[in-house]
């Protein structure tokens, strides 16, 4: 079973991938001056050229509580998916 990693742990931003076939499922939280964002995406990688980054889903919340529950959700949603 695949499992999610943490690529970056800062107190400002931290990001967690999935690795896919395409690349990378990525969720990312991010500290903006009045609130966290988060964002769902994609990176692909094609044979030639740079990767891809899609974003899938973008949401703002006003804590790192609620950030961190949103992120869980989006992860466990995202695992079940790709069983």
């Amino acid at each position: 079973m695949t499992k999610w990693f943490k690529v970056w742990n800062r107190p400002e931003y931290q990001e967690w991938a999935l690795p896919k076939v395409y690349g990378y499922l990525l969720t990312i939280i991010r500290k903006q001056p009045n609130n966290w964002l988060l964002v769902k995406a994609k990176l692909i990688f094609k044979p030639k050229g740079l990767p891809i980054f899609e974003t899938l889903e973008t949401k703002t919340v006003k804590s790192a509580k609620q950030a961190i529950q949103q992120i869980n959700h989006w992860q466990a949603r995202l695992l079940d998916k790709s069983s």
